[in-house]
């Protein structure tokens, strides 16, 4: 997938714009709250590039100056989005990318299961992106609510240990071989290594 694309920029934009409208992610009372908590490398680095023009006046028309510019002036080990993006091994292409969006209003385990069928579906309808949707919560409290029911003990609820879930989306080229069931999500704030070789 071509970053420098405009379409392709659209595409990840309607992608993420949908997901911030969902009622999993915007708030209560229907305040969209979902592009203040999206953490998005794309709209970050491309906000970065038009605030710096008229001093450095980057270039990211065609991708080799899209991606020379991201990891040359962008992306250092200090960046909070440096394992957000995936290079190739000569740095000619990007192999994968990560968009974290952050959910709110869930209750109990019907509205986890809701939320994430919907964020799938949302996700799976995109059309021009191979987009794989993971959220470790989810298969971790299923996992463990289906263990205490068999051992006689009470299913915990995730909501009061986790406020907030969160949904890495990850953007692959239909060439990577990767599954998606090596991601791993955190319901911390931190960074989170991402190897999407």
């Amino acid at each position: 997938m071509d970053y420098s694309a405009v379409e392709t920029q659209e595409r990840i934009e309607k992608l993420l714009s949908e997901l911030e409208s969902s009622r999993w992610v915007k708030g209560k009372h229907g305040v969209n709250l979902g592009s203040l908590y999206t953490e998005s490398w794309l709209r970050s680095f491309l906000g970065y590039v038009e605030r710096s023009q008229g001093l450095f006046d980057y270039n990211i028309t065609t991708e080799r100056e899209f991606i020379d510019t991201l990891f040359d002036a962008y992306l250092d080990p200090s960046s909070p989005f440096y394992d957000d993006v995936k290079f190739n091994a000569d740095r000619t292409r990007i192999n994968a990318s990560r968009f974290i969006v952050q959910t709110i209003n869930i209750t109990d385990s019907n509205d986890e299961k809701d939320m994430a069928m919907e964020l799938r579906a949302i996700a799976a309808a995109q059309e021009g992106l191979n987009v794989v949707s993971t959220a470790a919560p989810v298969v971790f409290f299923e996992n463990l609510n289906q263990s205490a029911t068999f051992l006689g003990i009470e299913p915990c609820r995730p909501f009061l240990l986790f406020e907030l879930s969160i949904f890495d989306f990850l953007f692959r080229r239909p060439s990577t071989t990767r599954s998606s069931s090596s991601l791993i999500s955190s319901s911390s704030f931190a960074k989170r290594p991402f190897n999407a070789s």
